[in-house]
């Protein structure tokens, strides 16, 4: 799981709510899309999103992850430096 700290910018980024079969995904949970669907990280994969909600109505409130957002790594299972174009699952 991740948080987000901060971002490197003065910039808010909107929540987009996208569609996702996947029921185990908590807030924090670094996240890609996959035929348009919010799917869980397999290893060595590159997150787009951060979930930064519950689901409701089949979609997960997520946050792209962008350049400038600064992340903290809060359950050790991703190997990531600070800035967001830097992440990758171990």
């Amino acid at each position: 799981m991740a948080k987000i700290q901060s971002y490197d910018s003065l910039r808010t980024y909107p929540i987009e709510y996208i569609l996702s079969d996947a029921t185990t995904l908590d807030i924090g949970d670094l996240v890609t899309i996959s035929s348009g669907k919010v799917i869980a990280l397999a290893d060595n994969t590159k997150p787009t999103y951060i979930v930064v909600g519950a689901k409701a109505n089949g979609k997960y409130p997520v946050a792209a992850i962008t350049d400038d957002m600064i992340l903290e790594d809060t359950s050790a299972i991703y190997g990531f430096s600070a800035l967001g174009n830097n992440l990758y699952r171990k």
